[in-house]
């Protein structure tokens, strides 16, 4: 047996097959070894699907039974009261509600820290802007670390 099959087998990569495990040992040996690996692959097999020959359905769960009459609920105001347009599933409403909610909460990232200066004359000289700068920087990292004040250093 090649070195990597009997590194794949020991590391538990791979099951090894029959006539490995039949190698130099008695008969009555190889067949406990037989049987052991034949339970062994049984249980690696996958369930048999249900006798109906498909998967069950769960819509007589409860709980589902419970969900559907909600979101149904949720459905009929919503389309009572306008928010639902009429040529417009409940899942395009949802769809676009998530869609929504992702660019409010990009343009809130976004202009979170984003300040309009106060004043609108702008500063000549370069230590006027410098100076400006170490102020709106100072102010942003204040807001964004409440735990304690930002010291100025040179």
């Amino acid at each position: 047996m090649p070195r990597s099959t009997a590194h794949l087998i020991l590391g538990g990569d791979v099951l090894p097959s029959h006539e490995q495990l039949a190698f130099d040992v008695t008969a009555a040996a190889a067949a406990e070894w037989h049987a052991v690996l034949d339970r062994i692959e049984h249980r690696l097999q996958p369930p048999p699907p249900p006798a109906r020959g498909g998967y069950t359905c769960t819509d007589d769960d409860p709980v589902v039974q419970e969900y559907l009459e909600r979101r149904d609920r949720d459905e009929e105001i919503k389309r009572r009261t306008g928010q639902i347009h009429p040529d417009e599933t409940y899942e395009d409403h949802e769809e676009r509600m998530y869609e929504r909610a992702q660019r409010q909460a990009a343009d809130d990232l976004l202009y979170e820290d984003y300040e309009e200066p106060e004043d609108e004359t702008k500063p000549e000289d370069e230590a006027e802007k410098e100076a400006a700068f170490r102020i709106q920087f100072k102010a942003m990292v204040e807001r964004a670390n409440p735990t304690g004040p930002v010291t100025d250093r040179p």
